[in-house]
């Protein structure tokens, strides 16, 4: 499966909707676990989510574990 291939999958399975308008200018976006928390990254674009997603999903399976990471909108009034 190619990178655009898991993009689609991973907005799928977490029904975030690529085609939303102004998506990239209005909302903010990280990756968080509860064992592994937060990637330490707020995200403008969802291309920039999922590549942060499948980069941290890739380096836990080369480790021979998982991430629990998943996508996750950034309220506005949520605390760093």
């Amino acid at each position: 499966m190619n990178k655009q291939d898991e993009i689609q999958e991973v907005t799928e399975i977490y029904g975030i909707d690529i085609e939303e308008k102004g998506i990239s200018r209005m909302s903010l976006w990280h990756n968080i676990g509860s064992v592994r928390g937060k990637c330490g990254h707020k995200h403008h674009t969802i291309s920039g989510l999922m590549k942060c997603w499948i980069e941290d999903q890739r380096d836990c399976e080369k480790m021979g574990g998982y991430s629990d990471r998943f996508p996750r909108k950034i309220k506005w009034d949520e605390e760093e």
